[in-house]
């Protein structure tokens, strides 16, 4: 946990000075000596700074010298998804990121900007923000304390992240968040032009309030980061959108009701991107590349042979049988394999569980299915195209 009161106890603390003594700290020793040579600052607190630091190199890339606490890390949008944002704003000339936490989308967001204002109600992780915006070259951001739903920032548009998460779990529902939902979408700012990140779990088609605007299913690197509901200018005609970033590509459902064919499996499978699985836009796609669905209820396409698509991967179907474990082991030794991609669709059993029947002792690869279709278990051995 990071020094509650950093920069109140110590205004003057320069903590670019002082972390290259910092790094790579792997001792009891090591910090002992540390709290030795720097009396004057709370060495702990530093060193929490720092590990977040390279914990975050990946997913935040510009965060070196940054300020992080580890719910707002984890919380914190990846710097493919927040440069996302940015540019979906780029068009506005003023914006408020609400509920701006560390600061990753407000980088993003206050780009190019003539105003840019950052809210949020933790007055300390404000301080944070700030420290972190005057480390990224950002001069043109006012920063207040405020709840969510009483701020009285005027913007041209509003992006919000509510907190998702308390100290048991992740928070799904919308009117769990904090500030809920609800009270957002009752604020002024609702007639503006408006962008509310969500957890990608949430069960949005139980909600009648979004069918107002566009949720936007957002992926990088074949997993689900994030639904963004959007009103406003911000929202387009379609009332679902797939954003792929790793492929800066999107992808819509057509408005057509005609049914894609089911057609069981063939000699290629094919496995959408999630934000296509997660928008329940399975049947479009499969009729936009004429594919065909192995069965009504599961999320996976198939075809004779391979269609040239974006937005997910092809496996070739090299073996198949009913469900049979000790057949599996049989298969698995005969083929020499001994690295297995598991994946299940309708399968109530973990894939965690289900490997501890397995043997696998050899240096192949496969990838095993294992589907429910038609009320029986299917086992199909596949290699990725």
């Amino acid at each position: 946990m990071i020094y509650p009161h950093l920069f109140s106890i110590f205004p003057s603390f320069d903590l670019d000075a002082y972390i290259p003594f910092f790094k790579n700290i792997t001792s009891i020793n090591q910090i002992e000596q540390l709290k030795l040579k720097f009396k004057h600052i709370p060495v702990n607190e530093v060193l929490t700074i720092v590990k977040l630091q390279n914990q975050s190199i990946n997913k935040l890339k510009i965060s070196d010298n940054w300020i992080l606490t580890e719910k707002n890390l984890q919380q914190a949008s990846s710097y493919k998804v927040a440069e996302y944002h940015g540019k979906i704003f780029k068009r506005f000339t003023s914006v408020a990121d609400i509920c701006c936490g560390i600061g990753m989308d407000l980088y993003f967001l206050s780009e190019d900007k003539k105003y840019s204002h950052a809210v949020d109600y933790n007055k300390e992780i404000l301080t944070y923000c700030k420290f972190n915006m005057s480390k990224s070259g950002r001069s043109n951001i006012s920063f207040s304390a405020e709840k969510a739903e009483e701020c009285k920032v005027i913007a041209e548009a509003y992006f919000i992240d509510p907190d998702r998460r308390n100290q048991k779990q992740r928070i799904i529902k919308p009117e769990l968040l904090s500030p809920n939902l609800y009270s957002l979408l009752n604020h002024s700012f609702i007639k503006k032009n408006l962008a509310i990140k969500l957890s990608p779990a949430m069960d949005y088609e139980n909600y009648s309030i979004f069918q107002k605007g566009t949720l936007e299913f957002i992926s990088e690197n074949g997993e689900l980061k994030e639904i963004l509901f959007c009103l406003g200018d911000l929202a387009s005609k379609k009332s679902k959108k797939c954003v792929i970033l790793n492929e800066n590509d999107t992808f819509h459902p057509d408005g057509s009701t005609d049914l894609a064919d089911i057609s069981g499996f063939k000699n290629y499978l094919y496995e959408p991107d999630p934000s296509i699985i997660r928008a329940h836009l399975i049947n479009d796609f499969a009729r936009y590349h004429c594919l065909n669905k192995i069965d009504e209820k599961l999320a996976l396409l198939t075809n004779d042979s391979i269609v040239n698509t974006k937005h997910g991967r092809w496996y070739e179907v090299i073996d198949d049988f009913k469900f049979d474990i000790k057949k599996l082991n049989q298969y698995l030794t005969y083929h020499n394999i001994g690295i297995l991609d598991i994946k299940t669709r309708g399968f109530s059993q973990t894939v965690e569980s289900f490997r501890k029947n397995i043997k696998l002792k050899g240096s192949e690869k496969a990838i095993l299915f294992i589907l429910k279709m038609n009320n029986n278990h299917h086992m199909i051995i596949c290699q990725t195209v």
